[in-house]
């Protein structure tokens, strides 16, 4: 993941990742995409953690000059300018335009910023729901003291995923979106907590009222969005759950080997389905 204003956090006593991507303007997903093999639930004190701070992060100010670096300017930077990068400009990237960030090329007249923001956008919700989705399965099945708020994390991303589509559904439509996402995440609980219990039959016998819920999903999706063909979204949903249904039961056989491989594979698919998904909407 390339990021230009990259920083170096030594963990100390107390920090979270949750508490670090509050600090830095960031996601816990980012974190644990730039830090590979991080274990979110037993951070050792000491050990350096690659953080690339979001929008809106500001750095501690330093007791130096009005550049706070030695010989610097308004530019924060040594030899730097307005653009707050090394040989920066207004546009704040090398070769930037004026006031928009964008890279040579793009055009603000031809949407460009705007669909790559659509698409990494898409991708970044999509990609945090299978993130906490996973985390709460380990929280949920361990017992774990902070599986509400993993619980409460998901169903925040209910809000983040629609949140893409809102410039292009009514307010009502986006309503029925938030309410049949929201039924996937609670019939998910419910599988789990079964599982927890060792009820099989129960389990059973929830589970086609899952898939279910991810054709209402996609005819719900397919209705909206004239790109978007019903058939083939059905087969994407019911191939994430799927995936979801292969890691959870993994974690509770203890096989723990074919629990990772479907977390990574869900990874894989779900980025797929976002640039479905993300492609319909820019075709409207």
């Amino acid at each position: 993941m390339y990021c230009q204003n990259r920083v170096i956090h030594r963990i100390e006593a107390g920090d979270s990742l949750y508490q670090l991507a509050r600090q830095y303007h960031t996601t816990v997903t980012e974190l644990i995409l730039l830090n590979a093999g991080v274990n979110p639930y037993n951070l050792q004190i000491g050990k350096k953690l690659v953080i690339c701070p979001g929008e809106g992060y500001e750095a501690p100010d330093a007791p130096q000059n009005p550049g706070n670096m030695p010989g610097g300017n308004p530019g924060n930077m040594p030899g730097g300018n307005p653009g707050n990068r090394p040989g920066g400009n207004p546009g704040n990237m090398p070769g930037g335009n004026p006031g928009t960030g964008e890279t040579p090329g793009m055009n603000p007249a031809d949407g460009g910023a705007e669909i790559a923001g659509l698409r990494e956008a898409m991708r970044l919700a999509w990609i945090n729901h299978v993130v906490w989705s996973r985390l709460y399965l380990i929280s949920a099945a361990e017992n774990l003291e902070n599986a509400d708020d993993t619980l409460m994390q998901l169903l925040g991303n209910v809000d983040e995923i629609t949140a893409v589509f809102a410039n292009n559904y009514s307010p009502a439509a986006i309503q029925q979106f938030k309410e049949l996402l929201t039924e996937h995440v609670q019939i998910m609980g419910n599988l789990i907590e079964e599982l927890k219990k060792e009820e099989t039959e129960e389990y059973n016998h929830i589970l086609p009222d899952w898939y279910e819920n991810g054709e209402r999903i996609a005819d719900f999706l397919s209705r909206q969005t004239a790109a978007y063909d019903r058939q083939e979204l059905r087969d994407m949903i019911k191939n994430h759950l799927d995936i979801l249904r292969e890691e959870i039961e993994g974690w509770f056989e203890g096989d723990y080997r074919k629990d990772i491989e479907a977390f990574i594979r869900s990874e894989k698919e779900i980025l797929s389905m976002a640039n479905y998904l993300a492609g319909g909407l820019l075709a409207r």
